[in-house]
């Protein structure tokens, strides 16, 4: 199991894949945690050792984890990095009235999705002369550990091994000005964001299965 918010940890994940396969084709940023959604503590406006906490799956881990497997996708044909981000993290959207999101307010969660997305943005203009591609998606309500079921929601995806990777389908269109009719809003370099929530387990592929484009 990989823990990413050990360095140690990460750096034998990237170790192993190295000896087995010797290079990298896609890495899923999936791990993420919103420990707010269960807090009954009553406060002024937010926990700093829950930003903390959540910051460190969020934020570090992503950073920790491309940093030690970056070597790995330059090994690759056709390197694919992807973000599992949210909806929620959009600062438009949580400053809209009109938004589903606008009532929602967890924000350890929602600017730790927004830092993942500036993360995006920057990582892509690092590798804009490479062939290594960076996406940002959200992959809407799924039953995870992270959005428990409620009866209303599909059930996510489970993968047994941790080098599988599990088909999405593409996210529906939404109202936001900036996506497109697939889902997706094209940034400029390297880079595209979907709409949606996050999972809440971190994959490694090493095959690609539908590489992001």
């Amino acid at each position: 199991m990989l823990d990413v918010t050990s360095s140690s940890s990460v750096a034998d994940a990237a170790k192993q894949v190295r000896e087995r396969h010797e290079h990298l084709d896609i890495l899923i940023n999936n791990a993420g945690i919103l420990p707010e959604a269960t807090d009954s503590v009553e406060l002024e406006f937010a926990d700093p050792a829950m930003f903390q906490e959540t910051f460190d799956t969020n934020v570090v881990g992503p950073v920790t984890v491309i940093e030690a497997f970056l070597p790995l996708l330059r090994g690759s044909e056709a390197g694919r990095i992807v973000n599992v981000s949210s909806t929620m993290g959009s600062l438009v959207e949580q400053a809209n009235p009109d938004s589903p999101y606008y009532a929602m307010v967890v924000p350890a969660y929602q600017s730790s999705k927004a830092a993942l997305n500036s993360i995006t943005i920057g990582l892509s203009k690092k590798l804009a002369d490479t062939d290594i591609k960076v996406t940002s998606v959200c992959p809407g309500f799924v039953q995870t550990d992270l959005t428990p079921s409620t009866g209303s929601r599909r059930r996510g995806p489970r993968t047994k091994q941790r080098r599988s990777c599990s088909r999405r389908p593409p996210c529906p269109p939404t109202r936001r000005r900036a996506h497109s009719s697939t889902g997706t809003a094209q940034w400029p370099g390297n880079t595209s964001v979907r709409s949606g929530t996050p999972d809440a387990r971190n994959l490694l592929c090493d095959r690609p299965h539908d590489p992001p484009q």
